[in-house]
């Protein structure tokens, strides 16, 4: 890492990793002071570990120091480039991640352009291969400069441990038993395995809300609790299969349609209004989707006038068809019925 930063002495640079990966920041750090460079950091994660570097004794004083001395981005963007290293996450192309804003140029105070190299101190986890690129892209676009693990291999070690590594925490512990946790069920069954040839005879895989009583003799599920992923929707978290998860996945690809209309003695009046969310419809194709939505109105009324709630309910299945017979996709359809 110091090397690849080292080639670029009139640019600034920009380093991104996980902002969990404190030995990685330490190590930028200590490169930033070898080089001359004044450290500042964007992102809220990276600033809450670096806060904790700074609150607790598990790091060195230099590390510490090296933290305490960082500047803002206000200083930093007030620099000429050869004396700033910026240290942001979003190396995973997270939406809404710090290098993520900073790509397509949201960052109010640090705009990247030619004199910026951003180094890449990741690898791509599987199944975000799509979002980095397009990140990238936009990087490239802006006419920044990237070194990432594939053009410089030894800028990046993995913070997972191997086998060696693993055995050597084994030695060290001398563990009875072992519940192999984080990753899928082939990793934790090779985990599993794995211990019970270095000798640990006491394993248990459990699955999630599996409630599990670790005793001197024995681990067991004892119980087991229904556990569901969230969203965080503003500031509700709300269950990932929920109705309004599925009607935004509805409405992203298909869009939504709104129909309103008013009866009198049970006649329609007027004309109804149609509204289409995330569908194209040209003037004259909307006029000839009232008129047909009209119809569709009068034909309901004909049968259910004395009957708000199945008038409605038999409205929008017939819009319903209209819609995807018209224009080939199943919008969310949404009918409401007023009267005098």
């Amino acid at each position: 890492l110091n090397r690849v930063i080292s080639q670029y002495p009139d640019k600034r640079l920009t380093v991104t990793c996980f902002a969990s990966n404190l030995a990685r920041m330490e190590s930028i750090f200590s490169i930033a002071k070898s080089l001359g460079r004044k450290v500042s950091v964007i992102g809220r994660s990276i600033h809450k570990m670096l806060d904790a570097v700074a609150s607790t004794s598990y790091f060195t004083k230099e590390f510490k120091n090296a933290v305490s001395s960082s500047i803002s981005n206000e200083e930093a963007a007030a620099l000429p480039s050869s004396k700033v290293m910026l240290i942001c996450t979003g190396s995973q192309g997270e939406a809404r991640s710090a290098l993520f804003r900073l790509s397509r140029g949201e960052n109010r105070v640090i705009k990247l352009g030619k004199n910026d190299v951003v180094v890449f101190s990741s690898k791509v986890i599987p199944g975000n291969e799509i979002e980095i690129r397009t990140m990238q892209n936009s990087l490239i676009c802006q006419g920044v400069e990237i070194v990432t693990a594939e053009t410089e291999e030894d800028i990046h070690v993995s913070g997972h441990p191997n086998k060696n590594d693993i055995k050597k925490m084994y030695e060290w512990l001398k563990p009875k038993s072992l519940i192999p946790v984080h990753g899928d069920p082939i990793m934790l069954h090779a985990h599993e395995k794995f211990a019970q040839e270095f000798g640990i005879k006491e394993t248990l895989i459990a699955k999630s809300g599996d409630l599990i009583n670790v005793s001197k003799n024995q681990l067991s599920v004892i119980n087991h609790r229904n556990v569901t992923f969230n969203a965080l929707d503003g500031s509700d978290l709300i269950p990932i299969d929920s109705r309004v998860i599925k009607e935004r996945s509805v409405m992203s690809y298909n869009g939504a349609v709104s129909v309103s209309f008013l009866l009198a003695n049970d006649k329609l009046v007027g004309k109804p209004i149609v509204v289409a969310l995330g569908i194209y419809i040209e003037d004259a194709v909307n006029k000839k989707l009232t008129n047909m939505v009209s119809q569709i109105i009068n034909n309901e009324l004909a049968k259910h006038s004395s009957n708000i709630e199945i008038l409605e309910k038999e409205c929008k299945k017939s819009i319903c068809a209209l819609i995807t017979r018209h224009f080939e996709k199943k919008p969310i359809v949404v009918v409401h019925v007023h009267s005098k």
